[in-house]
Formats: C-alpha cells, sequence, structure tokens
C-alpha cells in the first residue's frame, strides 16, 4: 500500500500562502476531525462546516499567552487552515477554512495539549447579518455570488488582491488579482426572480439565510467545497445525468440502511411572496425628530428604514438622492431660524441604497482634504426620502397530491417556501416534482463509513460533496443503489495510521428526467418524466 502524507498548515503571517516559517504543523497533529456538507437530505444548503485538531504543545509554542514562544502574537483566531493529503503523488485538499479558537490545555504535569478549531465559509455566512441592496431581475447564482462578496471573504481567495487591505493590496508583489472562479464554482441558476433582499433586515436575516432562501426558490443547493470555494447547483444538475464516482461492494466498515415512512410525502404545498411595485417618487422614508446637527468639516450618515404606516418593514428601488429644497432643508440653527444653508455649494449629500433601507450621508464643509472649508455647524431641519417602494401581497400555494400515497400511508404534507420565486408555473412545476419524489417509500442509505485500507484509501481521499457513489451490501439485500454523497466527516488518527470516512448520503433520483436530444432521456413518458 502506498502511504499517505497528511499535512496541516496555518497562515500564521496571513499573507495568503502556507510556506512561512513554523505554519506546517504536521509534525504536532496527534488526532484530526472534521465535516462539510448538508446535515440532511434535500436541505437546500450547507450546514456550518468545522474541524478540531489535537496537537502536541509540551513545548507551550501553541500557547498564545507565552511570550517566549516561537509563535508568540501570530497565535490569531481567523487564520487560514488548511489539511491535505498526498497519495500515490497526487495531493489533495480535505479541508480550507479558517482558525476559530485556540485551546491549549493547563497543567505542565497533564497531556500537555491543544485544540484547535476551525469553521469553514459556511459557518461565517450563518454569523454575518445581511444588508445587501436591492436585487432585480437576478437570478439565483447572480444573487447568492453578491451575497457571498457583500460579507464574507472565501477561504479560497488567500493570496488574492483585496482593495485597501495591508497584505492584500500590494498587487504583483503580496497577491494576484483573482477572478470569479478563484472563489466559486456557481452553476447557471435556471429561474430569474423579480425582487430579492426587500425583505432581509440585518437584525432578523444572515448571510446564509438569505442563501438558503435564495436556493429554496430555485430548488437549488449551496455549500463551500473541500478547497475553500462557494458552490451552487441549480435545480437542473440533480436531474442530470451523473456518471458514477465509486462503486462498493460488501467494503464498507459501517453502513445504516433505513425502510422508514418519515422521508414520504403525498401532499406537497409550495407557497411563494409576490411583490409589485408601487408609484415611482413615493416618500419611502422621512426624518422624525430633533434637527439633525452637521459639525463643521464633517461627515454625518443617517441610516432610513423603510416602513409603512402600521409599522411593517418593505424594501423599495430607485432610490432618489435627496435634492435640496424638496428633500431636505438646512439652517444655522436647530429651529430652523437664521441663515439658510440648503443650496450651500459647501454642502453635499449622497445616498447608498439598501434592500429595505438606505445610508444617507451629508458632507458640511472640508472633509478628508476634499471641499471648502467652513467655520461652524449647521442643522438639517427637514429630511424625506423618495423612491420607488415594493408592495407585498397575499402569499400563492401551489398543491400536488397523490390519492393512492394517501390511502397507503396517510396524509403527510410537505411544505416548501419558495419566497423570490414570482412565476406561478415553476411553483406548480415544483410541486409535483417534489411530489414525485417523495410519495413513495423508498428504502436506503443513510450513511456510510470506510476505513482508510489499501482498497478505499483513493475513494477516501477523491470522492466528495455531490459525487456518485453505487452501493451494494448482501446482508440488507442492497443492489446498486445511487446516491449523492451530501456529507463527509473524516477522522484521521496518529498522525494517519488511520482514516476513518463517513459520508452521508442522499437517493440520486429514481426517475430520469427528460433531457432534449439525449438518448435515453428524451423518450418523455416512456424513458423518462418530465423535469423543472
Amino acid at each position: 500500500m502506498a502511504t499517505v502524507t497528511y499535512t496541516f498548515q496555518v497562515d500564521w503571517d496571513n499573507d495568503g500562502d502556507f510556506s512561512g516559517a513554523d505554519e506546517d504543523i504536521s509534525a504536532c497533529v496527534l488526532d484530526a476531525e472534521w465535516e462539510i456538507g448538508y446535515a440532511r437530505p434535500h436541505d437546500r444548503a450547507a450546514a456550518p462546516g468545522w474541524l478540531a485538531l489535537t496537537l502536541d504543545n509540551s513545548d507551550r509554542r501553541f500557547s498564545p499567552a507565552q511570550a517566549a514562544g516561537p509563535l508568540h502574537g501570530d497565535l490569531l483566531p481567523m487564520r487560514y487552515l488548511r489539511v491535505q493529503a498526498t497519495h500515490e503523488g497526487a495531493t489533495y485538499t480535505l479541508f480550507y477554512g479558517y482558525l476559530r479558537s485556540i485551546e491549549p490545555a493547563a497543567g505542565t504535569r497533564g497531556a500537555r495539549r491543544a485544540v484547535f478549531h476551525g469553521v469553514d465559509g459556511v459557518a461565517l455566512l450563518d454569523r454575518y447579518p445581511l444588508d445587501l441592496a436591492l436585487q432585480k431581475d437576478r437570478r439565483a447564482d447572480e444573487i447568492i455570488d453578491a451575497i457571498v462578496q457583500a460579507v464574507a471573504w472565501p477561504p479560497a481567495l488567500s493570496g488574492y488582491w483585496v482593495l485597501g487591505v495591508a497584505g492584500h493590496a500590494e498587487l504583483g508583489a503580496t497577491t494576484r488579482l483573482g477572478g470569479a472562479s478563484v472563489y466559486r464554482d456557481f452553476e447557471t441558476g435556471q429561474e430569474t426572480f423579480a425582487y430579492a433582499g426587500d425583505t432581509w433586515f440585518p437584525e432578523q436575516t444572515t448571510a446564509l439565510g438569505a442563501i438558503r432562501e435564495t436556493c429554496a426558490s430555485e430548488y437549488g443547493r449551496f455549500h463551500f467545497t473541500r478547497a475553500g470555494k462557494a458552490r451552487f447547483i441549480d435545480r437542473h444538475w440533480p436531474q442530470a445525468a451523473h456518471s458514477v464516482a465509486a462503486a462498493l461492494d460488501d467494503t464498507m466498515a459501517d453502513l445504516h440502511y433505513r425502510q422508514a415512512v418519515d422521508p414520504v410525502y403525498n401532499e406537497v404545498v409550495v407557497r411563494m411572496d409576490p411583490r409589485e411595485a408601487g408609484a415611482a417618487g413615493s416618500v419611502l422614508w422621512a426624518h422624525q425628530g430633533s434637527a439633525l446637527r452637521l459639525p463643521a468639516n464633517s461627515a454625518r450618515t443617517v441610516r432610513a428604514a423603510f416602513v409603512t404606516a402600521d409599522g411593517r418593514r418593505h424594501g423599495a428601488g430607485a432610490v432618489i438622492t435627496p435634492a435640496p429644497g424638496t428633500d431636505f432643508t438646512a439652517n444655522a440653527r436647530a429651529d430652523g431660524s437664521g441663515p439658510d444653508y440648503t443650496f450651500a455649494s459647501q454642502l453635499a449629500v449622497s445616498v447608498t441604497p439598501l434592500a429595505a433601507g438606505a445610508d444617507i450621508t451629508f458632507r458640511w464643509g472640508a472633509v478628508e482634504g476634499v471641499g471648502t472649508p467652513v467655520l461652524g455647524p449647521i442643522y438639517v431641519t427637514a429630511l424625506q426620502l423618495r423612491g420607488t417602494p415594493l408592495k407585498a401581497f397575499h402569499p400563492e400555494a401551489f398543491a400536488a397530491s397523490d390519492a393512492l400515497s394517501i390511502a397507503r400511508y396517510q396524509r403527510r404534507r410537505l411544505d416548501l417556501h419558495a419566497p423570490l420565486l414570482n412565476t406561478p408555473a415553476t411553483g406548480r412545476a415544483m410541486a409535483h416534482y417534489a411530489l414525485r419524489l417523495h410519495k413513495d417509500p423508498a428504502g436506503g442509505v443513510a450513511r456510510v463509513t470506510l476505513q482508510g485500507g489499501p482498497a478505499l484509501i483513493g475513494h477516501i481521499l477523491e470522492r466528495t460533496l455531490f459525487d456518485v457513489v453505487r452501493l451494494s451490501e448482501s446482508q440488507t439485500g442492497l443492489d446498486g443503489g445511487d446516491y449523492f454523497i451530501i456529507a463527509e466527516r473524516h477522522h484521521v488518527r496518529g498522525g494517519g495510521v488511520a482514516h476513518t470516512c463517513t459520508w452521508r448520503l442522499e437517493p440520486v433520483p429514481p426517475f430520469k428526467a427528460w433531457l432534449l436530444g439525449v438518448s435515453g432521456r428524451a423518450e418523455l413518458g416512456a424513458r423518462t418524466h418530465l423535469g423543472f
């Protein structure tokens, strides 16, 4: 058996590579465990990925408070962290994320170990409150790309140029220019959504929550890959033909097979939340309360949240920059008396639209060396913001059911919320597709565990999320069932002495979706069923 070499690295100096001194910590790793992927079959977005490393800390190099340690000052969270394995001349990245915490154990007579906890990009999205500009007439992949760029720097971007960030802004010196393919691998979405973002409020919605809603509306999937790239799968991808990446026959260490009624749903209801644009130039917000004081030679930003008369938040588009005299007035005194500065050349205003609000910035006098200096403060005594409001209507629902399945297994309802969807035909098609997928019980494998021996180590290292595996097992009678890998959990012990991998699985759709012009997939009603 060819040996496997495992490499564990942390980018301590945060320069985008792992070539620095002490950045290879492999010799200190005693135990490693990590997981990426989806918590349950048919989830629209992956669960936050995690990693735990147990390290030998006998020399206290991983004790952040140890001033004499070689890594003192660099033992900080959010450093890039990477796990790789080399086997038969090929190197595989198994995890790429961020260091979340460093936990050295106390006691000079104890085990003297430290534990590193890491997370992937999904975990970052799950913690970030989203405040995004309105997305209009955009596909799911475009919306998700805007979310990822706005709130999270995927691990795969390490070493690439980022404007204004020391260590990432010296193009050609410390960094190189990265395109979209550096940080993402997206299929093209099949649906164009009229509006997105207008119901995402930062106090209520995380970036991951918004991605989950977007994927639910497309019936797509989202996760981060082993290599740290954001991955979006459109709804057509699972319905297409995919080759089998691995076939296993009685070679698993463990297999969990289950025949149950739990996955059966014979009534499917898809709900969408349509919106419509109101009148252009409507007043979206008006300042209430005391006048806004603008100190001399400074800038002040006001956050305007769009709220209906009955207190409900709403979105808006085509926000208009406040016009002097029409949308705001400015005076020398807070009560509106004194000289009028509304049309003063030293007063500038700009607006940054958000999906359900906007930031209004006033600049009075010379700010950061730009503009004409002024001597004293002024007051904005009236202020409003105009634009095109979005009106929410009552949700629309589309249902599909199967009478025979209901008679056999009782009524079992699946509710699917597609909040961005604005096409009734797609809502109906989604309901019928989900019904066909779930109306009949189908025994299957929920998870399978492999031990890294000569026959299987290649599959453990190579196979990853949404690869198709074919499983056969004599005791259960399983004969050639095809499954997508939807999660992978690894445990490497003794620096690589043993490697155990568990795949969480989801059945490949049991019917072939119709594909135009593809032999074996184009005979609608004979060999295939209508997809969506």
